[in-house]
């Protein structure tokens, strides 16, 4: 593995959250923890996604990867969405270093350890010229199953499943997915229509999250 530390200015979230956000992702983690010992997961990966809403599940996958490595958990947070801006502009101002595209095509990934202890992030690489037949491919699969021995949890942010297939089809390399929804917004076709896509893949949805944005 090709290492690297990102800079001091890393937005890590969670570090400037009100104590109501801080302790409703506390109870997150609970949650989701007693899902994971359910279905027998020692080191699942867990995609997060949204239906309906901007961003907010690119803020939901970072505070979720914050909030369990802060449990002294080996945590990977992996950037899979190739539709918008990924996770790199909340986290930092670096740029865009070789990640999973390039993992994938065989080439060399850059793991960047943020400053949090035990959580590494991983970013989406060069742009794919069709993301949905990337995340599709038994490489993924393979790759994040060889990740889960180096990390208790591997935390994949994906494009809202409302308006792409990424997240279903992503559906073999994941244990489960978190589905985050905008409560500030009339949303109920976009839920209906990324629950049917999920649940058609048959992937297990962990939970929902009301987000406000």
């Amino acid at each position: 593995m090709t290492h690297a530390v990102m800079e001091e200015n890393t937005r890590l979230l969670l570090g400037a959250c009100e104590d109501a956000v801080r302790e409703a992702y506390n109870e997150i983690r609970v949650t989701l923890a007693a899902r994971f010992r359910e279905c027998g997961l020692t080191s699942p990966v867990v995609g997060v996604t949204s239906a309906g809403g901007e961003d907010g599940h690119r803020y939901l996958a970072a505070n979720l990867a914050v909030a369990y490595a802060r449990l002294g958990k080996r945590v990977l947070l992996a950037d899979a969405d190739f539709r918008g801006e990924g996770l790199l502009p909340i986290l930092s101002d670096a740029e865009e270093a070789p990640g999973l595209t390039d993992a994938l095509r065989g080439g060399a990934p850059v793991y960047v350890a943020l400053p949090c202890e035990g959580l590494t992030f991983l970013s989406r690489g060069s742009q794919p010229e069709n993301a949905a037949d990337l995340l599709g491919s038994p490489a993924l699969t393979q790759f994040f199953a060889k990740l889960c021995e180096n990390f208790d949890l591997v935390i994949v942010n994906l494009p809202s499943a409302h308006a792409y297939a990424d997240a279903a089809t992503a559906a073999a390399a994941l244990d489960g997915v978190v589905v985050g929804v905008a409560i500030n917004e009339d949303r109920h076709k976009d839920l209906r229509r990324a629950l049917y896509m999920l649940e058609t893949a048959a992937l297990p949805i962990f939970g929902m999250v009301a987000l406000d944005k």
